[in-house]
């Protein structure tokens, strides 16, 4: 296909350069007839999903289901036209459905349910066994181990996406991996705990909790301080490490040397009624 001599119509005003290169938000597809919708994505930067497997966004613009342009659309007993220059779905229906897009980001989300589902499983058939072991091994304690060996397994896919953003020339693309961070912290604070208390209630330890929550304020105040001035210097990645290595000290010591009562504990009255006679 020679997407050079497609006659792009907008209610935008974009030209086919700026779609080539890369300029034009993905979703503005909608502001060009159904005919275009697949040129568009195929051609635009801004639609392909990089390290992808599937090609989501051309999975469903350019089914035939969505919009045919090998179909022809009577319009009249006189009059018939190729879909390729149909205007809308309202006078052209015979040539694709804009409701199959719907269908699509159905699909789509019960798809991402199900890789949820999978990752969850995974973690809990072989990421939490092998950390349990090698804390036994190390004789690190729950809260040692909950602070270094899962922290470090649960944000790794995060430092390599926040690099690789970061690294990107687009800049939209490093304010995702910023906003991403303290989405995926707010994610855990709210989501995983609450669901966590709802299945099985426990009694949280006041020291061990209150330390975590002060040092996270603390961290987030910090992060926020540097997005208000602009700017992250080395004296802020610096102090980000050095922040975070104190805060181990600070557990460890703590966990050799603190009280061993205030430890997180399940609910006895729901452990009672779990039980099995």
């Amino acid at each position: 296909m020679n997407y050079q001599n497609i006659t792009w119509v907008s209610a935008e005003g974009f030209s086919l350069p700026s779609v080539l290169g890369g300029d034009v938000d993905c979703e503005l597809y909608h502001e060009l007839p159904p005919a275009c919708h697949c040129e568009f994505a195929s051609c635009n930067e801004n639609c392909q999903v990089e390290d992808s497997f599937i090609e989501y966004v051309q999975e469903a613009l350019c089914n035939p289901s969505h919009w045919n342009n090998n179909k022809t659309q009577k319009l009249s007993e006189a009059e018939t036209v190729s879909c390729s220059e149909c205007p809308n779905y309202e006078e052209c229906g015979n040539c694709g459905s804009d409701s199959y897009v719907i269908g699509v980001q159905v699909a789509y989300f019960i798809w991402l349910m199900y890789l949820f589902i999978a990752l969850g499983m995974t973690a809990d058939a072989f990421f939490v066994p092998i950390l349990t072991r090698i804390s036994d091994l190390l004789g690190l304690s729950e809260e040692v181990a909950g602070v270094t060996l899962v922290a470090l397994g649960n944000g790794a896919p995060d430092i390599f996406a926040a690099i690789a953003s970061y690294s990107n020339s687009d800049p939209t693309v490093a304010k995702m991996a910023v906003g991403a961070l303290i989405g995926a912290g707010i994610f855990v604070v709210c989501v995983v705990a609450g669901a966590c208390m709802i299945i099985v209630p426990f009694e949280p330890a006041n020291w061990p909790l209150t330390r975590d929550i002060v040092t996270y304020m603390w961290a987030v105040y910090w992060l926020i301080y540097c997005m208000w001035k602009g700017e992250i210097t080395l004296f802020d990645a610096i102090g980000f490490l050095v922040y975070y290595f104190i805060y181990v000290a600070v557990v460890v010591c703590w966990s050799k040397f603190g009280p061993k009562k205030n430890k997180i504990s399940p609910n006895e009255e729901l452990t009672e009624k779990n039980e099995v006679p």
